[in-house]
């Protein structure tokens, strides 16, 4: 039989709940414990979030670092995280380096050099936009220059300018890993074991890389690492024989890079008429990049004395998309109506000097311009110049 419904149980109301948001008593619990500070990545101040990027003083390389996700004017290296620079030598990571130093220091922060390879030339450095009177300068007592005090210094520099100066942005460079001793070397010599076992300096890195991260977290520091490359040699297991090309500093460092920038050659040269080479075109690509592309590569052009020529990058990549146009010996490009006439890349160069709203204006350009379609690739550079680019 169906139960009778009486109406006296009915009629008493159950109390009303309070109602209680629970992840906001999770935050509150975690954080009077003291177990950990509980954020979301919708805040900015999330301290896995970056406050900023610094240029690298070469639009194309700017361009394919930066996320389209990030606020307008952020292009370049990531505040806060390890930054890697790797090539073969004297192929421009020092050059590169130095630009991010001279963009730091003309927005008003701070640049920190731990040279370990004793190879600056300060007249080319200053050439390149650096202060020197401002440029911190690391050095080291004889014997101790090796990469556990190396990464020490570090450290001090780290904490001392997000604790004391969060405001102030900083850059931190190491020239370079691959040249640098460890503490094992400086001791034993010849004999120690980093001699005999490349590997061996890996492990002075693993435990290093691992602190480096939490103590960058947040704050407006780039700490970019400079490192070679060397040919390890396989005899043997999984099909592989011959050489391979590896970085120093093993796993640690590269999983510590938020971004791995690669510097080769693009084999392209750029030459005067009369045949002598005032410099080349380095290929820069970014194998790993936790904030953006990994599958894109800027061509920055590196002149003998001058470091990064951006007019040269204007002029290929807006004859490419046919802005200027090209006949014999002459170029123009017509800017809202005004036709500008010059020959070759240098002709534009001396141009933006003459006028010094002409380069802004080309860069406006150039941007509206920046797609797939429209970026210089290793080979169309090399078929349109024979590996040679003239004046």
């Amino acid at each position: 039989m169906k139960k009778k419904r009486n109406p006296v149980a009915a009629s008493k109301k159950e109390p009303k709940r309070l109602r209680v948001d629970p992840l906001k008593e999770f935050r509150e619990t975690m954080e009077q414990q003291g177990i950990a500070t509980v954020s979301c990545l919708s805040n900015d101040e999330a301290v896995c979030n970056i406050t900023g990027r610094v240029s690298t003083r070469s639009l194309a390389l700017d361009t394919i670092l930066r996320n389209p996700s990030e606020p307008e004017g952020w292009a370049g290296i990531p505040y806060g995280r390890v930054t890697e620079i790797f090539g073969p030598p004297f192929i421009g990571k020092s050059t590169l380096l130095d630009g991010v130093f001279a963009s730091v220091q003309e927005a008003g922060g701070i640049a920190v050099l731990a040279d370990t390879e004793i190879s600056r030339d300060r007249h080319y450095v200053q050439r390149l936009g650096v202060d020197l009177d401002k440029l911190q300068y690391l050095e080291f007592k004889r014997g101790d220059l090796y990469i556990e005090n190396v990464i020490q210094a570090v450290y001090g520099v780290v904490d001392f300018w997000a604790v004391k100066y969060p405001e102030t942005p900083v850059v931190v460079g190491w020239d370079a890993l691959g040249g640098t001793a460890t503490k094992d070397e400086w001791e034993k010599g010849l004999q120690s074991e980093t001699a005999t076992k490349p590997g061996a300096a890996a492990k002075a890195l693993h435990g290093a890389m691992r602190q480096i991260a939490p103590r960058l977290a947040g704050s407006k520091i780039a700490f970019i690492i400079l490192n070679h490359e060397y040919e390890m040699i396989n005899t043997g297991g999984f099909g592989f024989h011959g050489k391979k090309k590896e970085t120093y500093g093993g796993s640690g460092v590269r999983h510590a890079g938020s971004v791995r920038l690669q510097l080769y050659s693009s084999g392209t040269y750029i030459k005067r008429a009369d045949g002598w080479v005032m410099g080349r075109v380095v290929v820069a690509k970014p194998v790993k990049n936790r904030l953006g592309d990994s599958n894109q590569e800027a061509l920055v052009p590196i002149f003998n004395g001058t470091g990064i020529e951006n007019v040269w990058t204007l002029f290929e990549d807006l004859k490419r998309a046919h802005i200027i146009v090209t006949s014999g010996s002459w170029s123009a490009v017509n800017l809202d109506g005004q036709e500008i006439k010059f020959q070759g890349w240098s002709g534009l160069k001396e141009k933006c000097s003459e006028d010094a709203t002409l380069y802004p204006r080309l860069v406006s350009v150039w941007k509206q311009v920046q797609n797939a379609s429209f970026h210089l690739s290793v080979s169309e550079v090399q078929k349109a110049s024979g590996t040679s680019s003239e004046v």
